[in-house]
């Protein structure tokens, strides 16, 4: 559904860092986070002024949204890690922008 200058035709759910020992990390599946926004794949120039290793994506949605930077997006069954946000108006609708890198599975 177009709302203000984005069209917000992408779902991501959320994950949110539950606990972390011996230089393992646990995210658990925040409860009733889901969002509809605008992903796309940022340019190959903008990643890297980003900092972003690896090819870099942004998340636009409502600025309302609690998303945290280390948070995990989960977008057509792809993890992405939140490597950034930033909070803004834009005709006086709040929006919230996340940088996200795609996420990378040890074992």
């Amino acid at each position: 559904m177009p709302t203000g200058f984005f069209n917000y035709n992408a779902i991501a759910t959320q994950k949110r860092l539950a606990a972390y020992s011996s230089n393992r990390s646990a995210y658990a599946t925040v409860s009733g986070a889901s969002f509809s926004g605008q992903f796309q794949p940022l340019d190959p120039k903008m990643s890297i002024n980003m900092g972003l290793a690896g090819q870099g994506y942004s998340f636009v949605c409502a600025g309302a949204a609690d998303i945290k930077a280390n948070d995990i997006l989960i977008i057509d069954a792809v993890e992405y890690h939140v490597s950034g946000i930033q909070r803004f108006q834009q005709a006086s609708i709040d929006i919230l922008k996340c940088a996200l890198v795609l996420s990378v599975k040890t074992t």
